[in-house]
Order: structure tokens, then C-alpha cells, then sequence
């Protein structure tokens, strides 16, 4: 009876959810992202380490049934060694973004697509040698699952690029992005 009764419950918590995706509504949340890397060079001694951890909170408006439009906000923390040098890297960035879901809203499960542009500011620290500054632009293309718990809340799967441009000296970076986030649909 125990099992029968757990059974019903997560079918009909599943069958049952659908998305408010559409106009006039608020999308509310965030994601969070992290990645290590090691890195032994062949012709040499030296050993490189990475660590990221990024959270990217999010606010935004439907201006049309499933078509979103924001502000993202967010802040990461890098530590890498090399050898015996340790720096920090510590990341805030804000920017707008665009969103749409591709399926109807009463479905439990979508898929999204998101663009977005960001402005941001890194703070290194060198150990033992000095604390700097830069200023960066980025773009990044991201999309994925969606699969909502009811009709508010929607646990998001990404996989995206993102391409970064230090504005100082012109270096860039490219990344894979994977990460996961929860999405509140907040009803007009």
C-alpha cells in the first residue's frame, strides 16, 4: 500500500506540472557552475591546477508567451596553482539576457535557449606579489533541459560557450559551460 500510494504521488506531481512561459509573467532564479583542472606538461615539472565556482543569479519578464528578457548578475571565485605560485581570481559581472522555450507551456519538460552579454570586473591576487584589476566583456550561448517540479518551479540543465575579452589588453578566453540551476515562474 506504501509503495502504491509514494507511486501515485510522483506520477501525478509529474503529469501534473506545467510552466507559467507566458506573457506577463516573471522568471526568477539561477545557476550555479564548477569545474577543476589539472594539467602535467610533458616536457617539463611544472603542474597547473585549477578550481571555478560561479553563481549567476537571474531576474527577468516574459514580454511574450515563451520569450523572456533580463537583467544576470553574478560572481565567481578561480583559484589555480602553478608549482609553488598560488593566485585568486574573484569575478562580478552583471549584464542582460534573452530566453525562450521552444515547447507549449503546459508541458513538464521544455527545452530553452538563452543569449546573453555581460560586463565585468576581475580581481587578482598574486600571492606574495600584488593585487590587480581588469575589466572584461563577455557573450555566452547557452540552452537545455527544463523539467518542472509543479507549475512554478523548473530545475534547468545547461550546456553552452561563453567567450570572454579582457578589455585592457585585448587577451580572450572561451569556455564549455555545464552547470545546472532552478528557475521560479512567478504568475502575474
Amino acid at each position: 500500500m506504501k509503495r502504491l500510494f509514494v507511486s501515485y504521488f510522483f506520477i501525478s506531481f509529474f503529469f501534473t506540472a506545467n510552466s507559467q512561459i507566458t506573457r506577463g509573467n516573471w522568471l526568477v532564479g539561477g545557476n550555479a557552475n564548477f569545474s577543476s583542472s589539472k594539467q602535467n606538461l610533458t616536457n617539463s615539472t611544472d603542474k597547473n591546477s585549477s578550481t571555478l565556482f560561479s553563481i549567476l543569479p537571474n531576474i527577468g519578464y516574459f514580454v511574450a508567451d515563451k520569450l523572456a528578457f533580463g537583467i544576470s548578475t553574478g560572481v565567481s571565485f578561480t583559484q589555480s596553482k602553478s608549482n609553488n605560485t598560488k593566485s585568486n581570481v574573484t569575478s562580478y559581472k552583471i549584464g542582460p539576457f534573452a530566453k525562450y522555450y521552444f515547447l507549449e507551456p503546459d508541458n513538464t519538460t521544455n527545452l530553452f535557449i538563452q543569449g546573453a552579454f555581460g560586463y565585468g570586473v576581475n580581481r587578482f591576487n598574486n600571492f606574495g606579489n600584488s593585487i590587480t584589476t581588469a575589466k572584461n566583456i563577455s557573450y555566452q550561448v547557452a540552452g537545455g533541459p527544463v523539467i518542472y517540479f509543479n507549475n512554478s518551479v523548473g530545475l534547468e540543465f545547461i550546456l553552452g560557450w561563453s567567450f570572454e575579452k579582457a578589455i585592457e589588453d585585448k587577451s580572450n578566453v572561451s569556455s564549455l559551460i555545464l552547470g545546472i540551476g532552478f528557475q521560479i515562474h512567478l504568475e502575474k
